[in-house]
Protein backbone atom coordinates (compact mmCIF):
# COMPACT_ATOMS: atom_id res chain seq x y z
CA UNK A 1 0.00 0.00 0.00
CA UNK A 2 1.25 3.43 -0.89
CA UNK A 3 2.32 5.47 2.15
CA UNK A 4 0.13 8.47 1.62
CA UNK A 5 0.04 9.29 5.58
CA UNK A 6 2.99 9.94 7.50
CA UNK A 7 1.34 8.17 10.86
CA UNK A 8 -0.19 4.99 11.03
CA UNK A 9 -4.32 5.04 10.50
CA UNK A 10 -6.80 2.34 10.25
CA UNK A 11 -7.12 3.01 6.34
CA UNK A 12 -5.73 1.93 3.38
CA UNK A 13 -6.49 5.39 1.12
CA UNK A 14 -6.94 5.44 -2.36
CA UNK A 15 -7.83 8.94 -4.61
CA UNK A 16 -10.77 8.87 -6.07
CA UNK A 17 -13.17 11.20 -8.46
CA UNK A 18 -15.90 8.77 -8.33
CA UNK A 19 -18.14 10.44 -6.29
CA UNK A 20 -18.12 13.42 -8.06
CA UNK A 21 -18.32 11.90 -11.40
CA UNK A 22 -21.29 10.35 -10.09
CA UNK A 23 -22.84 13.74 -9.23
CA UNK A 24 -21.90 14.59 -13.39
CA UNK A 25 -24.05 11.33 -14.56
CA UNK A 26 -26.99 12.72 -12.24
CA UNK A 27 -26.73 16.06 -14.08
CA UNK A 28 -26.55 14.75 -17.54
CA UNK A 29 -29.13 12.21 -17.06
CA UNK A 30 -31.67 14.45 -15.29
CA UNK A 31 -31.06 18.21 -15.44
CA UNK A 32 -33.36 19.82 -17.61
CA UNK A 33 -30.89 22.69 -18.73
CA UNK A 34 -29.00 21.57 -21.74
CA UNK A 35 -26.06 23.31 -21.21
CA UNK A 36 -25.88 21.69 -17.81
CA UNK A 37 -26.31 18.53 -19.56
CA UNK A 38 -23.62 19.10 -22.15
CA UNK A 39 -21.22 20.67 -19.81
CA UNK A 40 -21.10 17.43 -17.28
CA UNK A 41 -21.62 15.04 -20.57
CA UNK A 42 -18.35 16.61 -21.86
CA UNK A 43 -16.33 16.15 -18.75
CA UNK A 44 -17.38 12.53 -18.39
CA UNK A 45 -16.57 11.87 -22.25
CA UNK A 46 -13.10 13.66 -21.30
CA UNK A 47 -12.24 11.16 -18.32
CA UNK A 48 -13.78 8.13 -19.44
CA UNK A 49 -10.33 6.73 -20.41
CA UNK A 50 -8.57 7.73 -17.28
CA UNK A 51 -10.45 4.63 -15.17
CA UNK A 52 -7.94 4.97 -12.19
CA UNK A 53 -9.75 8.23 -11.76
CA UNK A 54 -13.19 6.64 -11.07
CA UNK A 55 -11.77 3.37 -9.58
CA UNK A 56 -8.92 4.79 -7.23
CA UNK A 57 -5.09 5.33 -7.10
CA UNK A 58 -2.44 5.43 -4.74
CA UNK A 59 0.38 6.58 -7.02
CA UNK A 60 0.27 10.51 -6.31
CA UNK A 61 2.64 10.67 -9.22
CA UNK A 62 -0.52 10.94 -11.27
CA UNK A 63 -1.78 13.83 -9.84
CA UNK A 64 0.87 15.81 -11.69
CA UNK A 65 0.18 13.70 -14.67
CA UNK A 66 -2.79 14.68 -14.48
CA UNK A 67 -3.13 17.89 -13.35
CA UNK A 68 -4.91 19.30 -16.76
CA UNK A 69 -7.72 17.20 -16.62
CA UNK A 70 -8.35 17.29 -12.61
CA UNK A 71 -8.49 21.15 -12.87
CA UNK A 72 -10.89 20.65 -15.73
CA UNK A 73 -12.83 18.11 -13.80
CA UNK A 74 -13.31 20.24 -10.31
CA UNK A 75 -13.96 23.47 -12.04
CA UNK A 76 -17.39 23.93 -11.02
CA UNK A 77 -16.20 23.15 -7.36
CA UNK A 78 -12.84 25.79 -7.90
CA UNK A 79 -14.49 28.85 -9.74
CA UNK A 80 -12.53 31.50 -11.79
CA UNK A 81 -13.98 33.95 -10.00
CA UNK A 82 -12.73 33.23 -6.27
CA UNK A 83 -9.21 31.90 -7.20
CA UNK A 84 -7.26 35.21 -6.01
CA UNK A 85 -10.19 35.16 -2.84
CA UNK A 86 -10.24 31.88 -1.73
CA UNK A 87 -7.66 30.05 0.00
CA UNK A 88 -8.58 26.06 -1.42
CA UNK A 89 -7.00 22.90 -2.61
CA UNK A 90 -8.53 19.63 -2.91
CA UNK A 91 -6.71 16.83 -0.46
CA UNK A 92 -6.50 13.22 0.42
CA UNK A 93 -8.30 13.40 4.01
CA UNK A 94 -5.86 14.07 6.82
CA UNK A 95 -3.25 14.00 4.58
CA UNK A 96 -0.23 16.60 4.11
CA UNK A 97 -1.28 15.54 0.30
CA UNK A 98 -2.89 19.02 -1.27
CA UNK A 99 -3.98 19.68 -4.90
CA UNK A 100 -5.53 21.66 -7.31
CA UNK A 101 -4.78 25.27 -5.60
CA UNK A 102 -6.55 28.26 -5.88
CA UNK A 103 -3.95 31.11 -7.29
CA UNK A 104 -4.07 32.70 -3.40
CA UNK A 105 -3.03 29.66 -2.15
CA UNK A 106 -0.77 28.93 -4.81
CA UNK A 107 0.75 32.49 -3.75
CA UNK A 108 0.58 31.69 -0.32
CA UNK A 109 2.80 28.32 -0.86
CA UNK A 110 5.06 29.89 -3.14
CA UNK A 111 5.98 33.08 -0.56
CA UNK A 112 6.68 30.10 2.14
CA UNK A 113 9.59 28.72 0.03
CA UNK A 114 10.42 26.06 -1.69
CA UNK A 115 11.84 23.85 0.99
CA UNK A 116 8.49 24.34 2.71
CA UNK A 117 6.20 21.25 3.37
CA UNK A 118 2.40 21.50 4.83
CA UNK A 119 1.49 19.59 7.56
CA UNK A 120 -1.32 19.47 10.13
CA UNK A 121 -0.47 21.51 13.85
CA UNK A 122 0.30 19.62 17.12
CA UNK A 123 -1.67 16.54 16.49
CA UNK A 124 0.78 13.31 17.91
CA UNK A 125 0.03 10.06 15.78
CA UNK A 126 -2.08 8.54 18.49
CA UNK A 127 -4.46 11.62 18.11
CA UNK A 128 -4.66 11.83 14.85
CA UNK A 129 -5.44 7.62 14.58
CA UNK A 130 -8.27 7.81 17.03
CA UNK A 131 -9.73 11.15 15.09
CA UNK A 132 -9.27 8.50 11.50
CA UNK A 133 -11.78 5.83 13.48
CA UNK A 134 -13.96 8.38 14.00
CA UNK A 135 -14.37 9.31 11.01
CA UNK A 136 -14.94 5.90 10.27
CA UNK A 137 -17.98 6.27 12.95
CA UNK A 138 -19.41 8.95 11.47
CA UNK A 139 -19.54 8.02 7.72
CA UNK A 140 -20.23 4.45 7.92
CA UNK A 141 -22.18 3.95 11.06
CA UNK A 142 -23.60 7.77 10.81
CA UNK A 143 -22.72 8.60 14.46
CA UNK A 144 -22.86 12.47 14.95
CA UNK A 145 -19.13 13.02 16.41
CA UNK A 146 -18.87 16.51 17.51
CA UNK A 147 -14.82 16.51 17.20
CA UNK A 148 -12.78 18.89 19.58
CA UNK A 149 -9.53 18.59 17.51
CA UNK A 150 -9.00 22.00 15.82
CA UNK A 151 -7.46 21.38 12.52
CA UNK A 152 -4.34 24.11 11.33
CA UNK A 153 -1.72 24.81 8.79
CA UNK A 154 1.37 27.16 10.20
CA UNK A 155 2.24 28.53 6.61
CA UNK A 156 5.32 31.16 7.35
CA UNK A 157 5.25 34.31 5.04
CA UNK A 158 8.02 35.85 2.58
CA UNK A 159 9.45 38.02 5.85
CA UNK A 160 9.40 34.46 7.85
CA UNK A 161 6.28 35.29 9.90
CA UNK A 162 4.44 32.34 10.79
CA UNK A 163 0.85 32.62 10.02
CA UNK A 164 -1.89 30.54 11.50
CA UNK A 165 -4.53 28.86 8.66
CA UNK A 166 -7.78 26.99 10.55
CA UNK A 167 -8.90 24.29 8.00
CA UNK A 168 -12.15 23.42 7.09
CA UNK A 169 -12.53 20.13 5.64
CA UNK A 170 -15.38 19.09 3.30
CA UNK A 171 -15.79 15.35 2.84
CA UNK A 172 -18.89 15.28 0.50
CA UNK A 173 -16.77 13.21 -1.98
CA UNK A 174 -15.54 10.67 0.01
CA UNK A 175 -16.42 7.12 1.04
CA UNK A 176 -15.69 4.83 3.65
CA UNK A 177 -16.14 1.13 3.79
CA UNK A 178 -14.63 -1.98 5.66
CA UNK A 179 -11.86 -4.82 4.48
CA UNK A 180 -12.74 -8.48 4.64
CA UNK A 181 -9.97 -7.92 7.64
CA UNK A 182 -12.59 -5.52 9.12
CA UNK A 183 -13.88 -5.79 12.77
CA UNK A 184 -17.54 -4.47 12.90
CA UNK A 185 -18.28 -2.85 16.41
CA UNK A 186 -21.56 -3.46 18.04
CA UNK A 187 -23.22 -0.16 19.29
CA UNK A 188 -22.23 -1.08 22.46
CA UNK A 189 -18.74 -1.58 21.82
CA UNK A 190 -18.87 2.11 19.97
CA UNK A 191 -20.35 3.77 23.23
CA UNK A 192 -17.77 2.37 24.91
CA UNK A 193 -15.10 3.44 22.74
CA UNK A 194 -16.76 7.22 22.65
CA UNK A 195 -16.18 7.37 26.50
CA UNK A 196 -12.69 6.49 25.95
CA UNK A 197 -11.01 8.68 23.21
CA UNK A 198 -7.79 8.73 25.18
CA UNK A 199 -7.37 5.07 24.90
CA UNK A 200 -5.55 4.50 22.18
CA UNK A 201 -4.69 0.97 22.21
CA UNK A 202 -8.56 0.18 22.58
CA UNK A 203 -9.73 1.46 19.55
CA UNK A 204 -6.69 -0.28 17.48
CA UNK A 205 -8.24 -3.00 18.93
CA UNK A 206 -11.46 -2.81 17.35
CA UNK A 207 -9.92 -0.69 14.36
CA UNK A 208 -6.67 -2.61 13.23
CA UNK A 209 -4.56 -0.31 11.24
CA UNK A 210 -5.54 -0.32 7.47
CA UNK A 211 -8.46 -2.51 8.07
CA UNK A 212 -10.50 -0.09 6.29
CA UNK A 213 -10.91 1.78 2.82
CA UNK A 214 -11.24 5.30 2.57
CA UNK A 215 -11.39 6.56 -1.02
CA UNK A 216 -12.02 9.62 -2.72
CA UNK A 217 -10.94 13.27 -2.15
CA UNK A 218 -11.84 16.82 -0.04
CA UNK A 219 -12.27 20.17 -0.34
CA UNK A 220 -10.03 22.22 2.44
CA UNK A 221 -10.62 25.71 2.85
CA UNK A 222 -8.53 28.07 5.12
CA UNK A 223 -8.74 30.93 6.73
CA UNK A 224 -6.22 33.30 8.47
CA UNK A 225 -6.65 33.38 12.26
CA UNK A 226 -2.89 34.13 13.35
CA UNK A 227 -4.09 37.01 15.84
CA UNK A 228 -6.30 34.14 17.48
CA UNK A 229 -3.98 31.46 17.50
CA UNK A 230 -0.64 33.38 18.43
CA UNK A 231 -2.73 35.10 21.59
CA UNK A 232 -3.41 31.56 22.61
CA UNK A 233 -0.01 30.45 22.41
CA UNK A 234 1.47 33.68 24.02
CA UNK A 235 -0.69 32.90 26.97
CA UNK A 236 0.55 28.87 27.01
CA UNK A 237 4.07 30.07 26.79
CA UNK A 238 4.04 33.00 29.51
CA UNK A 239 2.47 30.56 32.31
CA UNK A 240 6.01 28.33 31.41
CA UNK A 241 8.43 31.57 31.67
CA UNK A 242 11.22 30.73 34.41
CA UNK A 243 10.91 33.95 36.99
CA UNK A 244 14.76 33.44 37.27
CA UNK A 245 15.46 33.59 33.53
CA UNK A 246 13.66 36.26 31.75
CA UNK A 247 15.35 36.08 28.62
CA UNK A 248 12.25 35.11 25.71
CA UNK A 249 13.42 32.32 23.77
CA UNK A 250 13.02 31.88 20.17
CA UNK A 251 9.44 30.40 20.40
CA UNK A 252 8.05 33.70 22.52
CA UNK A 253 9.76 35.64 19.67
CA UNK A 254 8.09 33.88 16.69
CA UNK A 255 4.84 34.14 18.87
CA UNK A 256 5.32 37.60 19.29
CA UNK A 257 6.12 38.19 15.66
CA UNK A 258 3.22 36.68 14.03
CA UNK A 259 0.49 38.47 16.54
CA UNK A 260 2.10 41.92 15.78
CA UNK A 261 3.03 40.96 12.02
CA UNK A 262 6.36 42.40 12.69
CA UNK A 263 9.52 40.20 11.34
CA UNK A 264 12.05 42.19 12.85
CA UNK A 265 10.56 42.51 16.73
CA UNK A 266 12.82 42.69 19.65
CA UNK A 267 11.22 42.99 23.25
CA UNK A 268 12.13 41.97 27.06
CA UNK A 269 10.14 41.06 29.88
CA UNK A 270 10.17 42.19 33.44
CA UNK A 271 8.38 41.02 36.75
CA UNK A 272 5.98 43.41 38.74
CA UNK A 273 4.81 42.74 41.61
CA UNK A 274 1.54 44.34 42.30
CA UNK A 275 1.48 44.21 46.36
CA UNK A 276 4.43 45.97 46.44
CA UNK A 277 3.68 48.79 43.92
CA UNK A 278 0.35 49.47 45.64
CA UNK A 279 2.27 50.53 49.22
CA UNK A 280 4.43 52.95 46.95
CA UNK A 281 7.65 50.76 47.26
CA UNK A 282 10.26 49.91 44.70
CA UNK A 283 8.10 46.85 42.01
CA UNK A 284 10.65 44.01 41.51
CA UNK A 285 12.42 43.96 38.36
Amino acid sequence: MADLYKQDAPFQVYISFKKYLDVLEHIRYNDRLEYRVNYAESLIEKTKNFTELRDGFQDISLLEKNEDLIKLLLADLFPTGLTNNEIKAASIPLSNITFNYTERFKAILKDAGKDFEIELRNIDDNEFYVFCCCLILQSYFKRDIKSNLPLYYDIPNKQGIMKHYKISVNADFTEVYPTDDARIPSDEVIDMLLENLDDFKLWKKYFPSNSWILKGFTIVSLVDCTSEVALSDLKSSMIQIDPEDLSPDENLIEIFKSYFDVAQLSFGLMLFNKKRSATGKTADL
